[in-house]
């Protein structure tokens, strides 16, 4: 169905602050107001969207990177997302919740080089550090009443080793 006009207002706002050379931070907050500006018809009915948020679309989300680097060859960050809560509806009848998720990664020079292999380094990542459960997406199929959700993959851990041939 084609739903008509949609009017969208929103600002995006990022920055780096940099305490030394060993400490910056990154945070980008961005604000978005997505409204339907008519109704439409399924079939016969009119489903009324006039006014309604477009579902999936949080207010107000939020990204930050905390960088150390204590040393000349590691470097360490945590990462963090907010993203607001959301509707699931066409019709604004349900919603899910808004979320925050952490991540570290701790990464470094591999100290010794091979005939072959240069600039060796090494990585460790782990995503979802607080294992948070719920919702991360919600799958938009229908004027109100249901629908379905992607979870929030679960905390996971990776090791990555790189190198120049």
């Amino acid at each position: 169905s084609n739903v008509g006009d949609v009017k969208t207002d929103g600002v995006d706002v990022g920055a780096t602050f940099h305490f030394g050379r060993a400490f910056s931070f990154y945070d980008a907050v961005s604000y978005n107001r997505s409204k339907y500006q008519d109704s439409y018809l399924s079939g016969t009915t009119v489903v009324p969207t006039a006014g309604k948020t477009v579902p999936n679309t949080p207010e107000w989300m939020n990204k930050f990177i905390a960088t150390i680097k204590p040393g000349a060859d590691i470097e360490i960050q945590l990462q963090g997302d907010y993203v607001g809560r959301r509707y699931a509806t066409y019709t604004n009848d349900l919603d899910v919740a808004s979320y925050v998720l952490f991540g570290l990664n701790v990464s470094g020079k591999v100290p010794f080089e091979t005939g072959f292999l240069k600039n060796m380094r090494w990585s460790v990542n782990v995503t979802n550090l607080a294992d948070r459960k719920g919702v991360l997406q919600p799958n938009v199929g229908q004027a109100s009443g249901s629908y379905a959700t992607y979870p929030i993959p679960p905390r996971m851990g990776f090791i990555t080793l790189k190198a120049d041939i």
